[in-house]
């Protein structure tokens, strides 16, 4: 078994360790990557939940060929591409992506400006069989039965008023940062998660296995945000680190091995 250490490998010359011709390289390369980007992939469907569509369209395999015919030089990467993806990954707290704790969202959104709306999105889909009930993905904890009837017959400028469903946090809650113990509340919210909420576009129709056919439509509810009004405390997102817990070697070891 060969072993290599992290800081050879960058420049570590494979081709005279393991004597295979550059061709045969060349695809053992490719390999050890798709292995590890499926190990990744793995590892996020396991440990991810409502993120992990996001995650695993950002990781990424890059095989760079320099030159042509047998005398290329192959080499491989695998990244973590997208925004969300590196929240997920490195997490998210005061300072930014690859920090943590709770911090008040304000400082992002805002930045310069006094202050914002900020559209939150759902889509709703209401099925033909067995009644008129809506199913919406997003809003699903939220609201089901006649209240979701009330959004999918929204119409012009009409909104849904206030008061249809519960808040989502009623009392003020405290969470504390987990590196300087400093404690952040999160005020209880003003209003419900669906006031104001209004239909954008026309419904699209469609037919879904087991569901039959099926209407579908996008709505939206605005919430504004200003440094005048109370802060917008997130929790801050934890790291995940599942690079760190890939297999590279024991992947390069197996790719090598079968040569």
């Amino acid at each position: 078994m060969i072993t290599y250490t992290q800081s050879k490998l960058k420049d570590f010359d494979l081709k005279s360790v393991v004597e295979i011709t550059k061709p045969q390289l060349s695809i053992t390369l490719a390999n050890t990557a798709i292995r590890l980007k499926e190990e990744w992939v793995a590892r996020a469907s396991s440990e991810l939940a409502g993120t992990v569509g996001e995650y695993v369209r950002g990781i990424e395999i890059g095989i760079p060929v320099v030159g042509s015919g047998i005398d290329a030089d192959i080499s491989i990467s695998i990244s973590l591409d997208g925004l969300v993806a590196n929240m997920i990954e490195q997490g998210l707290g005061p300072q930014g992506v690859g920090s943590t704790g709770p911090f008040d969202m304000r400082k992002f959104i805002l930045k310069n400006r006094q202050y914002a709306n900020v559209p939150f999105r759902f889509v709703g889909i209401a099925a033909a069989t067995g009644g008129a009930e809506l199913v919406a993905h997003t809003m699903r904890p939220i609201a089901v039965g006649q209240v979701a009837l009330k959004a999918m017959g929204l119409t012009g400028r009409q909104r849904l008023p206030a008061g249809l469903v519960a808040k989502l946090r009623e009392h003020p809650n405290t969470i504390y940062d987990p590196l300087t113990g400093e404690a952040h509340i999160q005020r209880a919210h003003k209003t419900d998660p669906i006031a104001g909420l209004h239909g954008r576009g026309t419904s699209a129709w469609g037919v879904t296995a087991g569901a039959g056919r099926q209407t579908s439509r996008e709505f939206t509810a605005f919430r504004g945000i200003s440094w005048r009004a109370k802060p917008w405390i997130h929790p801050g997102i934890r790291p995940r680190n599942l690079a760190k817990k890939l297999n590279i070697f024991d992947a390069f070891n197996t790719a090598f091995a079968e040569f």
